[in-house]
């Protein structure tokens, strides 16, 4: 993993995590909500449950950037959400959801695992161009410089 000068892959991520699920009808209410023993990279709600959601992102430079790419075996960002992170989260969470909503509201851990295949520069307008794109995108969003995937995965434990 590298990281862009002033802005790092995670937020890039986030980003993008944040309009997919605004697009699917999520209300966010925050964002990088962070304790000393853990954090939550979005907290949103859709209907009567409050869905907490950690965000991994991996990023690849290709040379040839093509849907065919999405196939790659053995890259999963869900694989760096280890049994340790995972525990920490649900620390978090719960201490988050009794702290702030009443037993009315449901709880869900989700995790939302992002691609990014890109071959030309890494840079600001490179990362407005995907920010700008998000918006429009449903699961993947292909262009001749970059695909982002996006697999929302619910009831993580």
């Amino acid at each position: 993993m590298f990281h862009v000068k002033h802005i790092s892959i995670g937020q890039i991520g986030e980003d993008a995590g944040k309009f997919y699920l605004e697009k699917k009808g999520f209300n966010i209410i925050v964002r990088n909500y962070k304790k000393k023993y853990g954090e939550i990279d979005i907290i949103a709600q859709l209907d009567k449950t409050i869905h907490y959601v950690e965000v991994k992102t991996l990023v690849i430079k290709m040379d040839n950037v093509s849907r065919e790419t999405l196939s790659i075996k053995g890259l999963l960002p869900e694989d760096n959400l280890t049994k340790s992170k995972l525990a920490k989260f649900k620390k978090i969470v719960q201490m988050f959801h009794v702290k702030h909503f009443t037993t009315d509201y449901e709880c869900e851990l989700d995790l939302l695992s992002i691609y990014l295949f890109y071959k030309n520069n890494f840079n600001k307008d490179f990362i407005n161009k995907i920010i700008d794109n998000s918006l429009n995108f449903n699961s993947i969003v292909e262009n001749h410089d970059f695909i982002i995937g996006i697999k929302f995965i619910t009831k993580i434990s």
